[in-house]
């Protein structure tokens, strides 16, 4: 007998990424948790048409499993590779994907995301503040007022 592969719809890789991303952000094997950051590629990779909400899913657990690298590939790529364009939830996951690995690399990506005509949110500007207080502790404090004017009422994510 002869197998027929079905690729996955975007809403089934969507909530399998999803999944990954959960249970890698409760597990302490980092061994595990790049498991899960291959298996969100794989997913990704096999999806008949990944859409952003999947891509953001993708995104943000990769971010979920540690995996800033592959968290900022994938923003970065998304346009070209799958012609979505990365809106502020994907920059988000990146963006906090970095702060523990890599503070400085928040100010650099933010850049890029501005460059990209998206817009900061308060997610986005605490997440700036998280890796300032990471770097510059009191500089942060000074600063949280002007970047979360609002604090995250507004914001869904």
């Amino acid at each position: 007998a002869t197998r027929t592969v079905v690729r996955p719809s975007a809403l089934t890789a969507c909530v399998l990424v999803k999944s990954y991303g959960r249970a890698a952000e409760r597990e302490a094997d980092v061994t595990r948790r790049r498991a899960w950051a291959s298996d969100v590629e794989y997913a990704v990779d096999t999806c008949h048409a990944p859409d952003a909400a999947l891509l953001n899913a993708a995104v943000d657990a990769y971010a979920r499993c540690g995996d800033a690298t592959s968290a900022t590939r994938l923003v970065k790529t998304m346009r070209e590779r799958y012609a979505v364009a990365p809106a502020a939830r994907a920059y988000n996951a990146a963006l906090k994907a970095l702060v523990s690995k890599d503070p400085r690399g928040v100010f650099a990506f933010a850049r890029t995301m501005r460059d990209d005509g998206v817009e900061a949110t308060p997610v986005t500007n605490a997440t700036l503040a998280h890796a300032l207080a990471r770097l510059k502790p009191r500089a942060a404090l000074a600063a949280l007022p002007a970047l979360v004017p609002d604090g995250f009422r507004d914001d869904a994510e």
